[in-house]
């Protein structure tokens, strides 16, 4: 499958002059939105919410060199037809890929902005667009690209934020998984049997060390509770074994038991790109026991253990079928909150399921957030029109992790507890 694309298609330099002012006046008009010209000051609320950019285009960066990293996008035509109302044929006409690339330190210098109309994909596939975009770096430093498909009219826009680092040899853009037949495989996470590939960048490595840790992690306490001490400090793996690297790939790799498989580039030091694999049909929710496990945050312990000791569907039906609500409210409610439990998964998934996750908690129970701010090493979620003064305001920071940079934890503060008894209430009574 070819994915190669050169990020400048332009046949007139008058166009190409056009079409680069056209992005950078765009780009100065959403930095101007923002008292401090900074990204993380724009409110990325989007990226969680239910037309999130998952759904209709898939990323991954590969650091290839030290002054180049690749951008591969694969855009998916039918969800993005799904969402937009509009036919296959038509979204291809009319929507375009762009990206913008800045310095990741501060966020204020742009380094390199691109702009592809769909149809320029190569390659025939009916149901998806592939490209390949060339990002100029430095040997050593901290990128933030911004990745948006959205029609020519700007009506309709899905955005990603990925964050890159050079110069580190345990960096995840340093490593890229692969399918059985050569394609790249989108996401960390394995599934059933399927044999999967390890890439690396530096062709000089010729091994790689594994170390695997058995899926024994906790939900994330309640956000009024002082949290538990650290499990990833008493985690406990497997002794590393060794793999070969040839022409920078592994042989096919098969990944047998449910927990977190750690590529690390020396026996000692456990640090580097992971591979999860949970459920077989993970992100989805697709199991009574699944369902069940997930009602933890809507239950006190002892009423939760009662549940556990149920036959599965039987308790889950009895937690959300009751004389005193409507079936068809019933239904509404668990659709809603199962799909919010498959989208923290999604979003949220660290060394463990997004669902367990302090971000993963509060998007469950609370449902997305109305603004979103992200910093370097934290994230701001606000609720209500006016949430820093009268709605409520979570603040997540990244924690070290050395399975990924996706684990972010909630400060906890006692006054949650008044808004989140309201609401669990609520998802537990007729109301």
């Amino acid at each position: 499958m070819a994915i190669w694309h050169n990020s400048w298609i332009f046949t007139a330099k008058f166009e190409a002059m056009f079409k680069k002012i056209f992005l950078l006046s765009v780009f100065v008009a959403i930095l101007s939105s923002c008292a401090t010209h900074k990204y993380s000051q724009i409110n990325h609320s989007k990226f969680y919410q239910e037309d999130y950019p998952g759904n209709v285009f898939k990323s991954k960066v590969f650091n290839t060199n030290d002054s180049i990293s690749e951008l591969f996008i694969q855009v998916d035509l039918n969800a993005l037809a799904v969402l937009s109302g509009e036919s296959k044929e038509e979204v291809v006409k009319n929507y375009v890929f762009d990206y913008s690339f800045i310095e990741g330190e501060k966020e204020k210098e742009v380094l390199q902005v691109g702009r592809i109309n769909l149809v320029y994909s190569p390659g025939n596939s009916e149901n998806y667009k592939f490209f390949k975009i060339k990002l100029r770096t430095q040997a050593s430093g901290s990128y933030v690209l911004f990745a948006n498909v959205e029609d020519k009219l700007a009506t309709k826009a899905f955005v990603s934020r990925i964050n890159i680092l050079k110069g580190v040899p345990n960096s995840e853009e340093n490593f890229m998984l692969l399918n059985d037949d050569g394609s790249i495989h989108w996401d960390n996470f394995a599934r059933g049997d399927e044999k999967l590939s390890i890439k690396v960048s530096d062709l000089s490595i010729k091994e790689l060390f594994i170390s695997w840790y058995p899926p024994k992690f906790s939900p994330a306490v309640v956000p009024f509770d002082p949290v538990k001490p650290n499990e990833l400090k008493t985690l406990e793996s497997t002794e590393p074994f060794k793999i070969d690297i040839i022409n920078g790939k592994s042989a096919p790799l098969a990944f047998k038991d449910l927990g977190v498989y750690l590529f690390h580039l020396k026996a000692d030091e456990k640090r580097g790109f992971s591979v999860f694999k949970f459920f077989g049909e993970f992100p989805y929710v697709a199991t009574d026991a699944q369902r069940l496990f997930t009602l933890r945050y809507l239950n006190p312990r002892w009423e939760f253990e009662e549940l556990m000791g149920m036959e599965p569907k039987m308790a889950v039906d009895e937690f959300w079928y009751f004389k005193s609500r409507k079936q068809e409210r019933s239904d509404d409610m668990m659709r809603t909150y199962y799909s919010r439990v498959q989208r923290a998964n999604e979003l949220f998934t660290s060394y463990k399921e997004g669902w367990k996750t302090d971000r993963g908690m509060i998007f469950m129970i609370y449902g997305s957030p109305d603004k979103v701010y992200k910093f370097k090493d934290r994230e701001i979620w606000e609720y209500g029109h006016d949430a820093f003064y009268s709605g409520l305001r979570f603040s997540f920071k990244r924690i070290d992790n050395p399975f990924s940079q996706n684990d972010f934890r909630l400060f906890r503060q006692p006054h949650y507890e008044i808004s989140w008894q309201g609401i669990v209430d609520n998802w537990r009574t007729d109301i």
